[in-house]
């Protein structure tokens, strides 16, 4: 399961936020094509990834990580020195395989960076908080 997990210190309150690892779609097929048949597929959409914006994701003002490393087991993606403010917001967008639906949601103003890690199996992890970055545990 990827989880959103918006950590801030004990002081500022947490939010814990979830991004399903996992939806599922019902769609149409709108055209005609010959002697072909149509068929649905009973497996759902698996999370692909994740995107970071400023403002909401419909203004399509991607922010690009400022690092993001891959060993042999992960791929960390870090979004570092968020400036929260009433008029600035941001936005996680979570995508999926197979299909172009989308979900959105807003990150906890306080938040200062937000970190993912999706592991070489398909989980994600991640979270947004206030403060500054730090890794935790070994890494490469």
């Amino acid at each position: 399961m990827f989880c959103i997990a918006v950590l801030a210190a004990a002081s500022c309150g947490a939010l814990a936020q979830t991004c399903p690892a996992e939806i599922s779609v019902a769609e149409t097929l709108k055209s005609n094509h010959g002697k072909w048949q149509p068929a649905r597929s009973t497996s759902g959409h698996r999370v692909r990834g994740i995107a970071l914006f400023t403002g909401h994701p419909d203004g399509f003002m991607q922010i690009k990580p400022e690092d993001e490393r891959m060993n042999y087991q992960d791929v960390l993606t870090l979004f570092d020195g968020l400036k929260p403010s009433a008029e600035n917001e941001y936005w996680v967008q979570c995508y999926y395989h197979g299909t172009t639906f989308v979900l959105n949601h807003r990150v906890d103003r306080s938040s200062t960076y937000c970190s993912y890690e999706r592991k070489l199996d398909g989980d994600m992890i991640g979270k947004c908080a206030k403060g500054p970055w730090r890794k935790r545990g070994k890494r490469r």
